[in-house]
C-alpha cells in the first residue's frame, strides 16, 4: 500500500491501475484523484471512508473510475450528493449499506 496526504493506495498488476484504498482528509466534499504516480485510479476499495463516515456530504467520482466494492459509503448518514462517472460499470453489495441484514 502507498499513500499521499488525503488518500491510500493500492497497485492492481493485472489491470495496471491503482485502487482507492482509504482516505485521510477531513472534509465533507471529497473529489477522487484521477491519477496517482502517473497510472490511473479506476476503482473504490471496500470500506474507503472508516473514520470519516459521519462527516462526508459530497463526492465527487472522476470520469475513469469503472468499480465501487462494497460498503464504501456505508454508514455516510449526511452523504446527500455523489457524482457518478459514465464509465463505471459496477458497484458492490451494500456499497450504501453498511450493516446488512444478513451479516452477523
Amino acid at each position: 500500500m502507498e499513500n499521499n496526504n488525503l488518500f491510500d493506495f493500492e497497485f492492481d498488476k493485472n489491470e495496471k491501475c491503482w485502487s482507492i484504498t482509504g482516505y485521510n482528509g477531513k472534509d465533507e466534499e471529497v473529489v477522487l484523484p484521477t491519477t496517482y504516480k502517473s497510472k490511473p485510479v479506476k476503482k473504490i476499495a471496500s470500506f474507503l471512508f472508516p473514520n470519516q463516515r459521519k462527516k462526508i456530504k459530497h463526492v465527487v467520482i472522476p470520469e475513469g473510475y469503472t468499480s465501487i466494492e462494497h460498503e464504501v459509503f456505508g454508514d455516510c448518514k449526511r452523504l446527500t450528493n455523489i457524482k457518478f462517472p459514465k464509465s463505471l460499470t459496477s458497484i458492490g453489495t451494500w456499497a450504501f449499506d453498511g450493516k446488512p441484514k444478513n451479516r452477523a
